[in-house]
């Protein structure tokens, strides 16, 4: 069966929640399927609980009925059906969002084909809110299209090329296990109860989205220069503005890295724990610096 890969959100977390430009790229190291081979496991078992718990949930949204095969759906779990998924969960990487994706690329009804992508977007939302309470509809999004997805202006969505277009000189993405788990709800709820600050809400929109869409633009324009200079001041915002969703030993990271310059570190996803996402020189700086870091395939 087909696999549904996890996505990084390389720039755009939370800047998105308040009209700030995101890019994510689908990230094939990881992902899921569906599967009705029988395992006795946790991992087997917690899977059809969540699916049929998702089922019943699905079976009370009307609006979202007309996208979706429920009673294939039904049919299927009670044959065993589950997401066998190699997603870390609470990492931001995506996990939930490859299991809407996987779930409208089995049962979606024609009408999902027939969507334009921000409509997609929206639909694929209301599909994730049974995990989250809340999407921007950006994971699954990227998951379901399998390419790297750019959210610009007044919510203008684009699949971009993955080819070397989204390669730069002198630019290495890379994930770094971090402690800790995130949880994106609390996490994204938390986000907004501190927006409900004005002088919170100021320096988000007038110092930090600026920010994040000019290093996001600098990575599109393949402008090494600006993107560093960029990225160095994303993650000293990042400490500044989001502490909650900093652990403790990411935070150390991040002030060193902004003292050595050579590297960054910013969020990954909601944050919380599970991974930071990195941006190294070369390959070397990576090894040298994070042997435990995993390497962002583009």
């Amino acid at each position: 069966m087909e696999a549904i890969p996890a996505k990084v959100i390389l720039f755009g977390e939370y800047a998105l929640l308040k009209g700030g430009n995101a890019l994510g790229i689908p990230l094939p190291q990881f992902s899921g399927n569906w599967s009705t081979q029988q395992e006795d496991s946790k991992r087997c078992d917690d899977s059809r609980t969540a699916l049929k718990a998702y089922a019943n949930w699905l079976s009370s949204q009307f609006q979202l009925l007309p996208f979706v095969n429920l009673e294939a759906l039904k049919n299927d779990l009670n044959k065993g059906l589950w997401f066998a998924s190699g997603i870390p969960t609470n990492a931001g990487l995506g996990s939930s969002g490859a299991l809407v994706a996987g779930l409208l690329k089995r049962y979606g009804t024609e009408q999902v084909a027939l969507l334009p992508l921000v409509e997609l977007k929206r639909v694929l939302a209301n599909f994730e809110r049974f995990f989250h309470g809340t999407s921007s509809g950006i994971d699954p999004l990227i998951c379901f299209v399998n390419q790297p997805v750019h959210i610009g202006a007044n919510g203008q969505v684009q699949v971009v090329r993955s080819d070397s277009s989204l390669r730069l000189p002198e630019v290495v993405p890379f994930l770094l296990p971090v402690s800790g788990a995130g949880h994106t709800g609390k996490l994204v709820q938390l986000f907004h109860q501190k927006c409900s600050d004005p002088n919170y809400l100021s320096r988000l929109t007038s110092e930090y989205i600026p920010v994040n869409n000019g290093v996001l633009q600098a990575f599109l324009n393949a402008d090494s220069q600006a993107f560093w200079l960029n990225l160095h001041r994303l993650s000293a915002l990042q400490l500044q503005l989001f502490p909650e969703m900093l652990d403790a030993s990411l935070a150390r990271k991040m002030e060193e890295a902004s003292r050595d310059g050579a590297y960054g570190l910013k969020l990954c996803g909601s944050g919380g724990g599970g991974f930071a996402l990195g941006f190294a020189r070369t390959q070397r700086d990576v090894v040298n610096r994070f042997p435990e870091a995993i390497p962002v395939q583009q």
